[in-house]
């Protein structure tokens, strides 16, 4: 049996968000792992508000649907806009970047840091 992965944003206080994965079916019940139980460094820092949407892929290929879902929203609102998948980083980011950037975030950094300015 194939089982499906839902992908979902949160808008989160301060006009920030975030970007999550869990199994079809569980999204009410990690939304309230967010809200209450401190689901996410970036969810602890910025309380979640409301799921903005969400959509549902294979399990194999979640991760990627995560990460570029995460990568749009950085590149249209800015580098602290949006955290999830690989940039799970719960704090702000300097106009360098972490050390560790790496494929699309590294490839578009300057296009990702000039969108918040």
């Amino acid at each position: 049996m194939v089982r499906d992965t839902t992908i979902y944003c949160l808008e989160c206080a301060d006009g920030r968000y975030y970007v999550g994965q869990t199994p079809r079916g569980r999204l009410a019940r990690r939304f309230e792992e967010h809200l209450y139980y401190g689901g996410a460094k970036w969810t602890t820092r910025f309380a979640p508000i409301k799921i903005v949407w969400k959509f549902h892929v294979r399990c194999e290929l979640a991760d990627e649907a995560e990460e570029n879902a995460v990568f749009e929203i950085m590149l249209k609102r800015g580098r602290n806009s949006c955290r999830g998948g690989t940039f799970n980083v719960g704090r702000d980011v300097g106009i360098r970047g972490p050390r560790w950037l790496k494929g699309p975030y590294l490839e578009h950094w300057d296009a990702i840091t000039a969108a918040g300015e």
